[in-house]
């Protein structure tokens, strides 16, 4: 892992946070967005980026949300 501070607009933060679903999420959201991207799964500035950085977007939402619930899951096993 490398640790970057990038400059970013004021909403931006809390938008990523809540993409990502937390504050400690945000990098790992982020890793995996660029990945896809430069994979050619989302086309920044291609036609039709829009639609293709939304499904990118709804499917990590929905990949958080599992873990959550995976997570919730374990740390209800716990003693």
């Amino acid at each position: 892992m490398i640790r970057m501070n990038l400059s970013v607009e004021d909403d931006i933060p809390q938008m990523l946070a809540e993409l990502a679903g937390g504050n400690k999420k945000m990098g790992s959201y982020l890793s995996t967005l660029i990945r896809q991207m430069h994979a050619g799964q989302v086309a920044v500035g291609g036609p039709g980026e829009l639609e293709m950085v939304s499904a990118a977007v709804k499917h990590l939402s929905a990949v958080v949300k599992e873990l959550q619930g995976r997570v919730a899951q374990l740390e209800e096993r716990q003693p």
